[in-house]
């Protein structure tokens, strides 16, 4: 499979993953402010990470999502079928995104370097 190809199955998986979240699975407030960020498919097709980001910062109510997630794989997997037509349909990962925080330290780092960086301009010109 080609790069082209798996970025497209990817984002076509991101569309129809967000949708059957959205409109398909029982409603569920743990999943309504949920949202699907990224899927990672191995070359094979057999499998995808499908990475969440939930808006919430509750720990609990992150965590429980991602097991409700998996509890509705079949339902998810299912709709999968119906709508894309894939030779394979993956097993599903689900993770949650932690890219957002990540960035988040990052910048919290490079704002702390730059204050230090600062100061020690300032105190040198005095």
């Amino acid at each position: 499979m080609g790069h082209r190809q798996k970025r497209k199955i990817e984002s076509d998986l991101i569309e129809v993953i967000s949708r059957l979240i959205r409109s398909e699975l029982p409603d569920d407030h743990q999943l309504e402010l949920l949202s699907v960020t990224r899927v990672d498919i191995t070359p094979d097709m057999r499998q995808a990470t499908v990475y969440v980001s939930h808006i919430k910062k509750d720990e609990k109510l992150r965590e429980g999502s991602l097991k409700l997630l998996r509890r509705y794989e079949k339902e998810i997997r299912a709709g999968i079928t119906k709508a894309l037509p894939l030779k394979y349909i993956p097993k599903l990962r689900f993770r949650e995104d932690t890219s957002i925080k990540e960035a988040q330290k990052i910048n919290k780092i490079m704002s702390e370097l730059k204050a230090e960086r600062d100061a020690r301009q300032t105190d040198s010109e005095t």
